[in-house]
């Protein structure tokens, strides 16, 4: 062997070469494992952003939080040096009622309430499949309105309302009667749009099918033609769907409710072609 020589590390007196290599060749030499990613330690995976197949800055629907990351968040402190009771605990108390809004009760608050919070709830899809003979149509000619659908993959905004403590049990009363046709109540869990605030259950008033006035489904053209016609004691079909369409814009500029904004589209191209009729007589 060569003078000066060693093996297997190079020149003798000098620094080996494995030494030199940077942290990536290191990474790859003979029967060394490369570390495993996602083990125990690893950065922690963020909420994904999506909801109804488009990139959101919240997820919706797909991925259901773990709850060892909840706990966490729910320990930390804003302030140092001390705990703080976060809004979800707030939210999320016994002596607490919150009502989940999706349909008119995101458009037309006609009751008192404390607090109000955008989110979503998941298990469910927004469809027009609810007549409704009180409000939005009359006995023999319904309107349509929304109601909820057990849906495995959906995801529902909206806007959950705390009732004023104290008044919970006449504001409920208030919004029973409100929703007198055809819908019943369940308890649902609501997950605010701000990733800090806790989830928390909220009443739901959902239109099932065995209600009279359950209208159920139909081709959207059909649906569009009977919103344009109907009309019932608080107004027009129409002002329903165009009210509702434009508060979940203000609300979640980036949701998109397929079924809901579909109508939309049909409803306006029906109002276009009869203005067009008007004008050419």
């Amino acid at each position: 062997m060569p003078a000066g020589k060693c093996s297997p590390g190079g020149l003798q007196g000098t620094e080996p070469s494995w030494r030199r290599l940077p942290l990536a060749a290191l990474l790859r030499l003979p029967g060394r494992k490369p570390r495993e990613a996602g083990r125990r330690g690893d950065v922690k995976p963020e909420r994904p952003g999506w909801c109804g197949g488009a990139p959101r800055p919240l997820f919706c629907g797909h991925y259901k939080p773990q709850r060892a990351l909840r706990r966490e968040r729910s320990m930390e402190s804003p302030l140092p040096g001390g705990p703080r009771e976060s809004r979800a605990e707030r939210a999320g108390g016994a002596r607490n009622m919150w009502v989940f809004g999706y349909g008119s009760l995101i458009w037309k608050v006609d009751f008192p309430y404390e607090d109000k919070m955008v989110g979503y709830i998941t298990g469910y899809s927004r469809r027009f499949w609810q007549g409704s003979t009180d409000h939005r149509g009359v006995p023999g000619k319904p309107g349509r309105v929304v109601t909820l659908i057990e849906d495995p993959e959906g995801c529902v905004w909206g806007v959950a309302y705390k009732l004023p403590i104290g008044q919970e049990g006449e504001v409920k009363a208030y919004l029973d009667f409100r929703e007198k046709g055809g819908y019943r109540t369940t308890t649902v869990l609501f997950y605010p749009k701000d990733p800090l605030v806790e989830p928390f259950d909220v009443l739901l008033y959902i239109g099932t099918w065995e209600n009279p006035n359950y209208l159920g489904p139909a081709p959207l053209e059909e649906i569009a033609e009977q919103i344009f016609n109907a009309v019932g004691p608080s107004g027009r079909n129409t002002e329903y769907l165009f009210e509702l369409c434009n508060s979940l814009r203000d609300l979640v500029p980036e949701d998109v409710d397929e079924h809901v904004f579909a109508l939309e589209k049909l409803v306006k191209k029906l109002l276009e072609q009869e203005q067009q009729n008007l004008n050419s007589v």
